[in-house]
């Protein structure tokens, strides 16, 4: 029994020193932050590691390094919710004011702020209702004799 302990002690001490070390592994190497950098600026892959100095392989390699990937995944999840923010207000409609400046002889003589409203976007909400609504729209099919109309059905 003692055996199996002091062995399991020592996985779990193993595993530690691992972890820890592989957070900072990014810091250590300037080119794996200098990529995580560019892919947080939307770069593709290919970009970064021309830009990077590095082959393709080399970065698919570091994606096997945990903190590495847990970085690129918490751009991509910051991505997701940014997108789902953006999408639910185009569904929403929203007010923003727009600003002119009237500019003469190099001299800004007017700025006019006007506020604006962009109504609900009906795209938007389409696709919020077919992706997290479970509803379709309804398929209607145009025969030389008769039209028929098949309901929306919930998926």
């Amino acid at each position: 029994m003692k055996k199996k302990t002091v062995k399991k002690e020592k996985v779990e001490k193993a595993t530690e020193k691992k972890t820890s070390t592989t957070k900072s592994t990014i810091k250590k190497n300037p080119k794996k932050e200098k990529a995580i950098e560019l892919y947080r600026e939307g770069l593709t892959i290919t970009k970064i590691c021309k830009l990077v100095k590095v082959n393709r392989t080399t970065f698919y390699l570091w994606l096997k390094d945990d903190s590495f990937r847990q970085a690129r995944e918490d751009i991509d999840n910051d991505l997701v919710q940014i997108a789902k923010v953006g999408l639910a207000k185009r569904a929403e409609g929203y007010f923003f004011n727009e600003t002119k400046k009237t500019i003469e002889n190099g001299v800004e003589t007017k700025i006019e702020v006007t506020e604006k409203h962009l109504p609900p976007d009906v795209g938007a909400c389409a696709f919020i209702l077919k992706t997290k609504g479970g509803y379709r729209e309804q398929i209607e099919i145009d025969h030389p004799t008769t039209t028929i109309t098949l309901p929306g059905r919930k998926i």
